[in-house]
């Protein structure tokens, strides 16, 4: 628990102070503790706890306020936040209003409160939930009103909530939302999806579900989004729901979400599908009550917020050509800011990918082994596209035109005569075009003939080890 304390001197004040915890959102914050307040005079007797807000105390000396979790809440632990209004009591001072309550529909709304009394004395207005909110909690003098406005109510039960306003309690009630099929319906099958149409600004869509309810625990709701040809895409829709609200919305039910490319085939369902990359065609969403939610949560509203971003991915270049030495190289991605790729080798000698994922604009580095054997070529594929990698053969090789290699194509042995050579080589060896070693002969005479019968058809290379360098020579096995 945690305790606070004010020390308000020996005039006499009127306190109001409201708690926002669980589900409550206020000034960016998103409070998460089922709490409750309550306070004292001295630090020892202290009043019954408050869910939501002490009103219209009177108060001089210390005051001490104490919030902790409720002992019946869901959430014992998290973020609160409360907001206290001091207001110097003034002797001789009346305050009256037209009425003390207001009759509102479940819709979003505005109002006015309007407070009669004398030109010199003060009050003010504090809101004790977070679904009504007031223009500005500043101190009146006089006569005056205060403006207030209230969210829409998407439970299916009614609301009373307060206003703390010149000493008085003002109470709004809001009417429960009726639940019957929305403006979506009928939707509930992949092949009667609603058809969403997002807006698009630039490269960046949007669309929202709202309101839309499920009215029974049966009741799945399906949409569908068309995605033009031409272009990839990065797509991000968030459920709200009752355990995931936003701007204090009150939503009764506890549901899933999932997608679809063909609407056959669903993913896992969750809260939220997350940078889905989608090419061309039909994004099928699913609304469905949560397999886990108590019969009290199988049914009622939620809302859905689609953004999409369509990705357009281009490489600096498609290709590059590197020397046979090992060495690193990078390739240029230009994507926007939100666009995810991957980068991956498909050759065994291109290794050292970094980074293999990311999004927007990046420099991708990769490394090549040295080559020993012939010219090679292998690829990458970097946001979708393929990036060609040619190594020509390390430095300090060269043909040996002088060595004659007969028949070539050759079948089932080969002759290699080194006799119009005028190196005295110290290696022959046979490789495979990956370079591993069929064949070694140590110090080879002038003319060999080597046995091919164990030999695959395909390309190989002869490679001869003199005491100026290593040459090379191509052997077709047929």
């Amino acid at each position: 628990m945690d305790i606070y304390k004010i020390n308000l001197g020996t005039d006499s004040y009127t306190v109001n102070a409201v708690l926002y915890s669980s589900g409550d959102q206020i000034n960016n914050v998103v409070c998460t503790l089922d709490a409750i307040i309550s306070y004292s005079t001295d630090g020892v007797a202290w009043s019954e706890p408050a869910y939501r807000q002490l009103t219209n105390l009177t108060a001089r000396g210390t005051l001490y306020l104490k919030i902790e979790p409720n002992p019946e809440g869901e959430q014992r632990k998290g973020a609160y936040v409360a907001k206290i209004d001091l207001l110097k009591t003034m002797a001789g001072c009346s305050y009256s209003l037209p009425a003390a309550d207001k009759q509102v529909t479940q819709d979003s709304g505005s109002d006015r409160i309007t407070v009669t009394t004398a030109a010199s004395c003060a009050w003010t207005a504090t809101s004790g939930v977070a679904w009504i909110s007031l223009a500005s909690d500043k101190i009146t003098t006089g006569s005056g009103s205060a403006a207030y406005s209230y969210d829409e109510n998407m439970a299916l039960l009614p609301r009373r909530g307060t206003i703390a306003i010149a000493g008085q309690t003002y109470t709004v009630t809001q009417a429960a939302r009726p639940l019957s099929p929305d403006h979506y319906e009928p939707n509930n099958t992949a092949a009667q999806a609603y058809l969403l149409t997002p807006v698009f600004a630039q490269n960046t869509g949007a669309v929202s579900i709202s309101p839309a309810n499920c009215d029974n625990a049966n009741d799945m709701d399906y949409y569908k989004i068309n995605l033009g040809a031409g272009y990839s895409y990065t797509v991000n829709a968030a459920l709200y729901d009752k355990r995931n609200q936003i701007n204090n919305s009150n939503y009764s039910l506890y549901a899933s979400i999932s997608y679809s490319a063909d609407g056959a085939t669903w993913s896992a369902e969750g809260s939220e599908l997350k940078n889905l990359s989608m090419k061309e065609g039909t994004l099928y969403i699913r609304i469905k009550p949560h397999d886990n939610s108590a019969p009290s949560e199988s049914y009622g509203f939620y809302s859905v917020k689609i953004g999409i971003n369509t990705c357009v991915y281009s490489l600096a270049k498609s290709s590059a050509e590197v020397d046979g030495g090992a060495s690193s190289a990078t390739v240029d991605i230009t994507a926007g800011a939100s666009c995810p790729w991957t980068a991956s080798s498909n050759a065994a000698w291109i290794t050292g990918v970094n980074p293999v994922s990311g999004t927007g604009n990046a420099a991708v580095t990769y490394s090549v082994a040295k080559n020993t054997v012939a010219e090679r070529q292998g690829t990458l594929t970097v946001a979708g596209q393929t990036f060609t990698v040619t190594q020509s053969v390390v430095a300090g090789f060269e043909t040996a035109g002088t060595v004659k290699i007969y028949p070539n194509p050759a079948k089932d042995f080969v002759t290699i005569d080194l006799s119009s050579s005028p190196e005295n080589y110290v290696s022959l060896k046979i490789v495979n075009i990956v370079g591993q070693v069929l064949y070694e002969w140590e110090n080879p005479v002038r003319k060999q003939e080597v046995s091919l019968k164990e030999f695959s058809s395909g390309l190989y290379f002869i490679l001869l080890r003199g005491k100026e360098g290593t040459t090379v020579q191509k052997l077709l096995i047929e």
